[in-house]
């Protein structure tokens, strides 16, 4: 089915959401689409082991809102990468939030489709009982991101680096980690939902986020360009996230008087976040 919610828990404060997606072109009967169904199938088994997820939005294919929408129209060309370079994933979830079927106090778990596939790690219900507990408390995280050892500066190609107006070798951005952006948890809050907005909004630049060759000149070690993961990266490196050092970086300090400064832009005043596994990272040190 497409886009079906198991209703929310009565009387809960606060639900989790699952939210996922995997499809490809052409009619559900097509080949691919016929396995994707299958690898969401798994995905919905693990969540049957995890009572704490009180509704999910399971996609097999793109909602028209977004199928219409001609700022996609670019994105959705057949043979994309990532069918559009994974733009849906803010795309749904903003759908979801301006709709109202997700609220603020709600908080929302992202899971690619072949979570269940490749991973069989949507993860085990003491470990969301914590992790719910944690972030919706006061002093909670606001959002957890999936770790990947990579290099921003690796994986972001110039022209992401010329529209934050930032260098590839500044500490705050260059020198941490990119996330991983297959999981991730969010709880539903003004700052959260800016998140989202902006990380949509940059996606929707076709030349950010596409392979397309950057017009700006590529930092000195990229390899690579990880499409919404990069954007996100440097979201969240804007908003004073600390995602960790990365390889290369990890014996090196900062120029004397170095700190870090929210974006003017781009930089969401208080939001707290972290890269971890998701989601024991939400209770762990």
């Amino acid at each position: 089915w497409d886009g079906a919610s198991a209703p929310p828990r009565q009387g809960s404060s606060g639900v989790l959401h699952l939210v996922s997606h995997r499809s490809c072109e052409g009619p559900p009967t097509n080949g691919c689409n016929t396995g994707f169904a299958k690898d969401l199938l798994q995905l919905e088994a693990q969540a049957d082991q995890v009572p704490e997820i009180g509704a999910r939005h399971i996609f097999h294919s793109l909602p028209p809102e977004i199928l219409n929408d001609p700022r996609w129209s670019e994105h959705l060309k057949q043979g994309r990468h990532g069918r559009g370079f994974w733009f849906w994933k803010a795309a749904i979830v903003n759908l979801l939030l301006n709709n109202r079927t997700i609220v603020d106090g709600d908080a929302v778990v992202w899971a690619d489709g072949d979570i269940g596939k490749k991973f069989s790690r949507l993860g085990r219900q003491q470990d969301w009982s914590r992790a719910m507990e944690a972030m919706r408390s006061p002093e909670g995280l606001d959002f957890v991101v999936m770790p990947q050892g990579e290099c921003q500066n690796w994986r972001t190609k110039g022209d992401v680096w010329a529209k934050f107006g930032v260098t590839w070798d500044d500490a705050q951005y260059g020198w941490q980690m990119c996330p991983k952006a297959n999981m991730w948890l969010m709880k539903v809050n003004a700052k959260t939902r800016r998140l989202l907005r902006l990380w949509e909004d940059l996606m929707t630049d076709f030349q950010l986020v596409s392979d397309a060759e950057s017009i700006a000149p590529n930092p000195e070690h990229f390899d690579v360009t990880r499409h919404d993961q990069a954007l996100l990266g440097m979201l969240l490196h804007a908003s004073m996230v600390d995602t960790g050092r990365c390889r290369s970086y990890a014996k090196r300090s900062p120029p004397p008087g170095w700190a870090p400064k929210l974006h003017p832009v781009y930089g969401i005043e208080g939001l707290r976040g972290k890269q971890g596994v998701v989601p024991q990272a939400v209770f762990l040190p």
